[in-house]
């Protein structure tokens, strides 16, 4: 069973279960807001209602250990296909993708996840890399260890919606953006024939309560994610924007929008199949992206 826990600018959330042969079986989940200024784009600026909320998950849910899954523009991430190397040759190979790409002041750590064989280009694999900063991994790990929660393992929401993709029917080999919204802030991803492409972040400055604003804020949004996806550097295209962290009203609202002014097709993402908990809750990726998905993929 694992604990997999994503702090959001909003809050904190947990869910608990595992990965079986038939899908996935959640014991508990749970999630409780944290102050306004405690984190920016994974930044924590202030973690003392953090550390509340993870010393309340670890008392009454009595938990040792934990998954973490981090989302930043402070995570440099790539996916690669690169000849198949011993695991010092990549990351020298990661460290001259990366170095050109960051101008920061900190050390950066190296890491990456095996995605599987490239079938196009006979013995090469492919591959996400990920640089990050020494300082903002050792932040997360100073706060679970003042928690006393052990971190077992950390992945990234990039490597997490890779994975998750190909369990989704109709996602493998598709052009789509996948959009996580959590209160103002919005996150997309952008995948290329089923190849991840890039991520952007920014922040929404309407009421979220306001669906019309609202709306408006986020088709904006979605169009400056086409136009730079579109350009000729990326050269990324997409049709479908698939939507997470909105409610059924904003949903409405958004989807019919986004159809009317942009021309793009939008919708919720759909949860694979095989998703179920003791007490016959639905729980989908709409509320639950980063940490259901962890499972799905796992």
């Amino acid at each position: 069973m694992s604990n997999v826990i994503f702090i959001r600018n909003t809050g904190v959330e947990i869910l608990s279960g595992e990965r079986k042969r038939d899908g996935v079986r959640v014991d508990f989940y749970d999630q409780r807001p944290i102050n306004d200024d405690a984190m920016v784009n994974g930044v924590i600026f202030d973690d003392t209602s953090i550390k509340e909320v993870l010393s309340q998950f670890k008392e009454q849910y009595e938990i040792e250990d934990a998954t973490l899954i981090l989302d930043s523009n402070k995570i440099l991430t790539r996916q690669m296909v690169i000849p198949k190397l011993k695991h010092k040759q990549i990351i020298e190979h990661l460290k001259g993708t990366f170095e050109g790409l960051y101008d920061g002041d900190d050390t950066l750590i190296y890491d990456y996840a095996y995605l599987g064989e490239n079938e196009e280009v006979k013995g090469s694999s492919q591959i996400l890399g990920v640089a990050i900063e020494k300082g903002f991994i050792e932040t997360y790990l100073n706060l679970f260890d003042d928690c006393g929660i052990d971190l077992n393992f950390i992945d990234f929401s990039t490597d997490v919606l890779i994975r998750l993709k190909e369990f989704i029917p109709g996602l493998i080999d598709a052009s789509f953006a996948i959009v996580n919204i959590d209160g103002t802030n919005i996150a997309s991803s952008v995948f290329s024939k089923g190849n991840y492409m890039l991520t952007t972040r920014s922040r929404m400055f309407s009421d979220p309560d306001d669906l019309n604003a609202f709306s408006t804020d986020v088709t904006r949004a979605i169009s400056q994610l086409q136009q730079f996806a579109n350009n000729a550097q990326n050269n990324a295209p997409f049709d479908v924007v698939y939507f997470t962290g909105v409610s059924r009203e904003q949903g409405e609202e958004i989807f019919e929008r986004i159809q009317t002014v942009i021309g793009l097709e939008a919708k919720l993402l759909p949860t694979p199949k095989g998703v179920y908990s003791d007490n016959d809750e639905i729980i989908g990726l709409n509320n639950h992206l980063y940490t259901l998905g962890f499972l799905i993929g796992e």
